[in-house]
């Protein structure tokens, strides 16, 4: 995002005024907090549109870049809706023996990049708070630069038998269910 942000300043500045530069900050701000607030601030002319993901990036943006509240728009991230409905009942049970997971278990599921603004570390530290509950277990999906300290961090606090991992799942319907 960084890059190709600056590169399409680049080209509109130097070489092609007319067309329409649009930035998408999903998150990225927290990961660069001081880069990116600078560089928008200075960007900001040339920018036609900001595109958020949530109305807290969009409140934080705004403070953060004064002056660009007109050009800023709220646009949610895309999700089929009917992909998430409540899972049918055989496809719970194959998903529950697969995994080995007890049928009276509470599943309580992560999926996203694994990077420290997804909240991975604070899931594993509310697992080992209840290492001592045999009823809930937790199950992990996505992979990222985090993905080692994470893998870690599970092994630090022994709970291999807690906390399922699978690493990149490309069928979220059945990781869900």
């Amino acid at each position: 995002l960084l890059r190709s942000q600056v590169t399409g300043y680049i080209l509109k500045r130097l070489y092609f005024p007319r067309i329409s530069l649009v930035f998408h900050e999903h998150g990225v701000m927290y990961d660069y907090r001081k880069t990116m607030p600078l560089l928008f601030n200075l960007f900001k002319k040339k920018v036609d549109l900001f595109i958020v993901c949530s109305e807290t990036n969009k409140q934080d943006l705004l403070k953060k870049v004064k002056g660009i509240a007109d050009k800023t728009q709220y646009l949610p991230n895309f999700t089929k809706i009917e992909k998430f409905r409540p899972a049918d009942k055989a496809l719970k049970k194959e998903s529950r023996i697969r995994f080995k997971i007890k049928s009276d278990c509470f599943v309580v599921g992560f999926a996203g990049r694994i990077v420290k603004m997804k909240g991975w570390r604070e899931l594993i530290e509310a697992a080992a708070l209840l290492s001592d509950q045999n009823d809930i277990c937790f199950v992990m999906a996505g992979v990222g630069p985090d993905q080692d300290g994470m893998i870690e961090l599970i092994n630090k606090k022994k709970l291999n038998d807690r906390i399922l991992y699978l690493g990149y799942v490309s069928e979220m319907t059945k990781f869900y269910s």
